[in-house]
């Protein structure tokens, strides 16, 4: 709770810049409506609000405070120390019931993977993949970020799963741009075949998705074969390695 820390340091002397305590609002508005926490805390959650409706209503009329006039980019509103008194007494309440609140919730320590962000894992699975791949496939988002929690939470399967949702997704689209006359490709291990036979685009693009589809797609969807986590490791920097290069021709192609 470093953020809401802020509220403890805005000392009766000096000023009281908006932006200070802006930072602490944002932090608990997440807390109690939008992080994990948020359902499991039912007593701070009306105590919360209250504090964030003062925070709020501090913050406009300071802003509504400076004439607009005399509005200078390089000076700040400052929040009133009426309206900080009200808050601190708010937040002394709070800060009590709240510490009680997260203290009693379920804790998980979950080991890292290899050199990966458990963060990232967790809540930023579209760091796993090329930037420029959601710009092309925004959809795919849903699939990197379930790839993303599946590998920290050692369901390598089930990464894998997503991991060829996305790998297929572009390569119908960079087959697509090959061979425009076929609207509809079919299967991943079609596409690398076409690719081969025709020899349509980049043969090592081809090579790839055909090891990939023969490595590890057509195991995966037979119900007897799971992956491990060395697999699916090994399958994300793999299929990374050919996204590269089918993602660069589609934007060539554009």
């Amino acid at each position: 709770m470093d953020n809401f820390s802020i509220i403890d340091q805005l000392s009766s002397t000096g000023p009281k810049y908006v932006w200070n305590l802006r930072t602490a609002g944002d932090s608990l508005e997440q807390l109690i409506h939008y992080s994990v926490f948020a359902k499991k805390l039912r007593n701070s959650f009306n105590q919360g609000t209250d504090l964030l409706q003062l925070i709020y209503r501090a913050i406009a009329e300071a802003e509504n405070s400076v004439p607009e006039e005399e509005a200078n980019p390089f000076l700040f509103p400052t929040i009133t120390e009426t309206s900080l008194k009200e808050i601190r007494n708010e937040w002394q309440k709070l800060k009590p019931v709240l510490t009680s609140e997260i203290g009693i919730l379920p804790t998980y320590f979950i080991d890292p993977i290899a050199a990966y962000d458990t963060d990232i894992l967790i809540e930023d699975g579209e760091k796993l993949f090329p930037d420029v791949l959601f710009k092309l496939l925004p959809d795919l988002k849903i699939d990197a970020e379930m790839a993303g929690k599946a590998l920290i939470f050692r369901m390598p399967t089930s990464c894998g799963f997503h991991i060829f949702r996305i790998v297929e997704a572009v390569a119908r689209k960079y087959f697509e741009k090959l061979e425009p006359k076929v609207k509809k490709p079919k299967t991943l291990g079609w596409i690398s075949k076409e690719l081969d036979i025709k020899s349509l685009g980049d043969k090592k693009v081809a090579f790839a998705l055909e090891n990939l589809v023969e490595q590890f797609r057509n195991p995966i969807f037979h119900p007897d074969v799971s992956l491990n986590q060395d697999e699916a490791e090994l399958l994300l920097g793999l299929a990374n390695s050919v996204l590269v290069p089918m993602l660069n021709s589609i934007q060539q192609n554009n």
